[in-house]
């Protein structure tokens, strides 16, 4: 199926229930973005309590984003009828969704020290490093290549472990390792499409910013409703 038409089942989809899916979406990212200012009330300069907010974010943040992807997935499938209160559903699994975000933030953090190792290396000591690399355009470019590189890694992640949620959702028996094995395997051969599939919403966001965000309320339910749809698509290739 090609990005064009999984938008356009989005949009029908959206247009048969337009208030719900505005109102629900809305209070999903009203409640998860009240948990990460709380969480940024901390100064997260200091690495600790960074790592430690960050992680109290993925806990807390868990079965609302788990709730949500139900509530998607009642509106995409229609097995069952989609409401509001499907958000504060899966608590059943939320330790899973906790511990398999937790996973790939680790994964990210290793990833997101190579430029710094790469420092290390080049300079002997990371504090000497840090405070004459503007000295060298050799380490500088080597900077940003590696930065660069760890930009796309981490993007690469994200798009490999994009349909966990869904997955967990609808198999909360399996365990956390195959159900991120589950998402790899989906995603094979079809990681630059999503990744097209998400650009081509650029110019929503675009409008969305000129309109004061106010378009953000269609535009928002717009994407996940394409992206549950891409999910159901490709969930069979697993079978």
């Amino acid at each position: 199926m090609e990005n064009y038409i999984i938008r356009s089942k989005a949009r029908r989809q959206l247009k048969d229930r337009m208030g719900l899916a505005v109102r629900t979406i809305l209070l999903s990212t009203i409640l998860l973005n009240i948990v990460n200012v709380m969480l940024d009330i901390t100064d997260d300069n200091i690495l600790p309590f960074y790592i430690l907010f960050a992680i109290g974010y993925l806990f807390i943040s868990a079965p609302i984003q788990a709730g949500r992807c139900k509530f998607l997935l009642n509106m995409v499938q229609g097995k069952e009828e989609p409401k509001l209160l499907d958000l504060f559903s899966q608590f059943n699994i939320f330790l899973k969704v906790f511990a398999m975000g937790l996973i790939i933030f680790i994964m990210e953090a290793v990833i997101m020290l190579i430029p710094m190792l790469i420092i290390f290396i080049t300079k002997g000591s990371l504090i000497e490093g840090v405070m004459n690399v503007k000295l060298s355009v050799s380490s500088v470019s080597l900077i940003f290549i590696s930065s660069l590189a760890v930009s796309i890694f981490l993007l690469i992640i994200q798009i490999i472990y994009s349909q966990i949620n869904y997955i967990m959702v609808e198999n909360p028996e399996i365990k956390i390792i195959e159900c991120m094995k589950r998402s790899r395997k989906m995603m094979k051969g079809v990681k630059f499409k999503y990744f097209k599939l998400q650009f081509s919403f650029i110019g929503w966001w675009i409008f969305s910013i000129f309109t004061l965000g106010i378009a953000a309320l269609w535009v928002n339910p717009y994407v996940m409703l394409a992206n549950t749809n891409f999910y159901e698509e490709i969930k069979n290739r697993i079978s």
